[in-house]
């Protein structure tokens, strides 16, 4: 996205509002935790039903998420796979010809740290990305009258 990343509604709530500008509303998703695809395996299971857990309570997640978090926990499983290689191996490995070279463990587990830092991020997982959420009304928990909706986002003119 452009532009500069925006500061939290809860950050923004602690610090004050200074020039008493209207806050943007707080998306309200219909949270739900889908199955998880058969496909992940144990660990990606694993954090599945951690991170589903956390993310349903803050009230991010939705059916619709069910693909980007099944990548996100799949890629969650293969960096602590590769990460436990790396602490067994070390990141530093020799060639037959005797050069040392980094080891294939560690090029896995940098990238699946961006690849997670990414997919975070798309699931609401930090406090910036939390903020960016915006919600369409097919997605808000209760049925709300749009007009309504709309005069509250908006701030009242000047009389």
């Amino acid at each position: 996205m452009r532009g500069r990343k925006p500061t939290p509604i809860p950050l923004r709530r602690v610090k004050g509002n200074p020039r008493r500008r209207p806050l943007p509303p707080e998306p309200k998703v219909v949270t739900t935790l889908p199955p998880p695809p058969a496909i992940l395996n144990e660990e990606a299971r694993r954090e599945w039903y951690r991170a589903g857990r956390l993310l349903r309570a803050a009230g991010v997640i939705s059916s619709l998420d069910r693909g980007v978090f099944a990548l996100y926990c799949a890629t969650w499983a293969r960096w602590l796979e590769a990460t436990t290689e790396v602490r067994k191996h070390g990141s530093i490995t020799m060639t037959r010809s005797g050069y040392p070279q980094l080891s294939a463990y560690l090029v896995v587990e940098q990238q699946t740290m961006r690849q997670l830092a990414s997919l975070g991020e798309q699931l609401g997982m930090s406090p910036v990305s939390r903020s960016r959420i915006k919600t369409n009304g097919f997605l808000n928990a209760a049925n709300e009258d749009p007009i309504a909706a709309f005069r509250q986002a908006r701030p009242p003119r000047p009389a």
